[in-house]
């Protein structure tokens, strides 16, 4: 198939410090919502998850050579489904998620919102926006050696900017999220096109097999702590659309479960 030439525009936008609020302080959900979650609550909160996994899910967590893999994967499918409940209206037993062949997950009970999920060793994040969304989590690994890596994935200008960057470990990484976020925004996942995804401020030209609908794109990147890095990739046609943030805590787990369970049992709204 002949590859066609896709001009695209990103403003990338650092976000010096994201305010993680609570669930209860929901604003507008006109914007990205960014949510986080500690998997060392997973312990905490595993017997609000009952009704919030499907078979086949825990058949691959099953498969899972390490346990921990297993539970981030089980914890983030579970935290999608309540998350999403709480939107729709729904018992989060009776949302669906579904992924294309490139693994971008989707919510089937409705075309309104669209999802990004990522994992590393002790946080789970997770994106849900009106328009496609795309993030990833990273640790800054100091003694990491990317050059290989940046030589095979990144354009000669994205690995300029990492040379001539004060910490050229960081900047690696903050190119490599901000990769995988738009990678995952536009559902292609990490392929042939990959070293071809743009991901510096201005306009580009990106060869794919197919048009993108949408031109103008944001990548935010942040700190979720000191060591962790996440990038976020959404389109927009006004770049002063901030996201909003939500740190999950265990008792929203509490509360959430409560809450579908009632709505099961009542056959609840549905939207």
């Amino acid at each position: 198939m002949q590859k066609a030439a896709c001009l695209i525009s990103i403003n990338c936008i650092p976000i010096a410090h994201a305010e993680w609020k609570p669930w209860a302080q929901l604003s507008s959900m006109a914007a990205p919502m960014v949510f986080r979650v500690q998997l060392a609550d997973y312990a905490k909160v595993m017997g609000y998850l009952k009704g919030c996994v499907r078979a086949d899910e825990q058949q691959r967590a099953d498969a899972y050579y390490h346990a921990k893999h297993a539970e981030r994967f089980l914890f983030g499918r579970a935290t999608l489904r309540l998350l999403l409940g709480s939107l729709l209206g729904k018992p989060a037993a009776t949302i669906e998620l579904a992924a294309n062949q490139a693994g971008k997950l989707h919510c089937a009970n409705t075309a309104a919102w669209h999802l990004s999920i990522s994992y590393d060793d002790a946080w789970l994040v997770l994106a849900i926006a009106r328009v496609e969304v795309g993030l990833d989590i990273e640790k800054i690994k100091p003694e990491f050696s990317y050059d290989d890596v940046a030589a095979s994935c990144f354009s000669p200008a994205e690995q300029q900017y990492v040379a001539a960057a004060k910490d050229p470990t960081t900047a690696f990484f903050q190119l490599w999220t901000r990769k995988e976020a738009m990678a995952k925004a536009l559902g292609t996942g990490i392929d042939d096109y990959f070293s071809g995804l743009p991901v510096l401020d201005g306009a580009h030209t990106m060869l794919r097999a197919e048009q993108h609908q949408h031109t103008n794109w944001v990548l935010s990147s942040f700190m979720l702590d000191t060591q962790y890095l996440v990038a976020l990739a959404y389109p927009t046609a006004n770049a002063k659309v901030d996201p909003s943030f939500y740190h999950m805590h265990p008792s929203w787990y509490q509360a959430a479960s409560q809450q579908s369970q009632t709505m099961l049992r009542s056959d609840g709204p549905t939207v």
